[in-house]
């Protein structure tokens, strides 16, 4: 399981580059809180704020064995 948590004013940026709007009726800022507050700390958690595609995509595989998550 990877979490993507960039920070909200990125992820707010990157939307507004988009041609199709992720953020409809609730803000970045509310659903970064909601993952800090709300949602379990199970898998890999990378804050690609600063990073490329490429960049991501290599930590995700460099840190792969955080990203596994067992059974219940």
């Amino acid at each position: 399981m990877v979490m993507l948590c960039p920070d909200p004013a990125i992820a707010l940026q990157r939307d507004n580059e988009r041609h199709k709007r992720a953020y409809t009726g609730w803000t970045p800022e509310m659903l970064h809180q909601s993952l800090l507050t709300d949602t379990p700390k199970i898998g890999l958690w990378v804050d690609n704020s600063r990073a490329t595609v490429d960049e991501t995509v290599d930590e995700i595989l460099a840190r792969l064995s955080e990203a596994l998550v067992s059974g219940p």
